[in-house]
């Protein structure tokens, strides 16, 4: 059944974060297990996300949409938003998948003034392809006036699964040159490239390079400091990012704001705006010519 409700003022927020650029009427759902069945055409003063994460107004209406995935680059002018994909839209649907990581980047600077044996540490996080982050800690050890050795306490493998494993039985080397510099990690002097993975099937693996100043010419140093320290330290991975927020654009496309300040359209509103000729009225929603003439004269055209 289809119902035309009372046109409210444009107010909507979610939040504290205002949702609405776009004027007409947004689609509703009053049948939520079955959104086609009950559609309400109104525009909506207020939006709310249940505990479930799915956006309603209206009561006990439900907003319906089609959802969009993020970054396909896609017009929604050119899309087929049928009746028959019609939806709930739910922000806990909208979380950005991680970036699997495949460098990391370091400098660091340890005391010419440790002794043989002195050992310092540090840590990073490496995500793979699930947005999942994997610990690196790294140990350095000094084992000569020049040279330092690296081991990890996670499996890591050189090159790739069937490497060798990184460890104090096993370490990578750091020699420095005459200038205090890093010369070379175990004679090489390109990035070393890495190797992490859980299980026997390596489904959560992770390639990646470790790059300590060489070839970026922040080069990790010995220095006349007295204590160990990190002069950067960068990866380009990230984490599966969750909603925080939403907005409504001009076109009825949902903002979705996540958890590191970024955003991406994430769901097409079922909307319709009405202009003063019927060449203006873009419908995106299902109505019929009945119900499209009823909310032509509600609006007074």
């Amino acid at each position: 059944m289809h119902k035309t409700l009372h046109v409210l003022a444009l107010s909507a927020t979610l939040g504290a974060t205002s949702l609405f650029a776009s004027s007409g009427f947004y689609a509703l759902t009053g049948t939520p297990d079955h959104p086609l069945e009950e559609i309400a055409y109104t525009t909506v003063p207020n939006f709310e996300v249940n505990p479930h994460g799915y956006v309603k107004a209206e009561g006990d209406h439900y907003v319906t949409g089609w959802k969009v995935e993020p970054g396909t680059g896609e017009s929604f002018n050119n899309w087929s938003t049928d009746s028959e994909s019609l939806g709930l839209v739910r922000l806990k649907d909208s979380t950005q998948p991680g970036t699997t990581t495949n460098f990391v980047n370091a400098q660091f600077f340890f005391p010419e003034s440790d002794d043989i044996g002195e050992t310092h540490s540090h840590q990073w996080g490496v995500f793979d392809y699930h947005g999942v982050i994997h610990a690196l800690n790294a140990t350095f050890t000094k084992t000569a006036a020049m040279s330092y050795s690296l081991s990890f306490a996670e499996n890591i493998r050189l090159g790739g699964p069937g490497g060798d494993l990184i460890n104090a039985a096993n370490p990578l080397w750091l020699n420095f040159n005459a200038d205090n510099k890093l010369m070379d990690v175990s004679g090489s002097t390109a990035p070393t490239q890495l190797f992490i993975g859980e299980g026997s099937d390596y489904s959560d693996e992770v390639v990646f390079t470790l790059d300590l100043g060489i070839t970026s010419g922040h080069e990790t140093q010995l220095t006349a400091a007295a204590a160990f320290s990190v002069g950067y330290t960068e990866q380009n991975g990230s984490g599966t990012l969750k909603a925080v927020s939403a907005y409504v654009d001009g076109n009825a496309d949902l903002h979705t704001v996540y958890a590191n300040g970024s955003e991406a359209v994430t769901h097409q509103l079922a909307h319709m705006t009405v202009g003063t000729n019927p060449g203006e009225s873009v419908v995106r929603a299902p109505l019929t010519e009945a119900e499209q003439t009823a909310i032509n004269t509600a609006l007074g055209n």
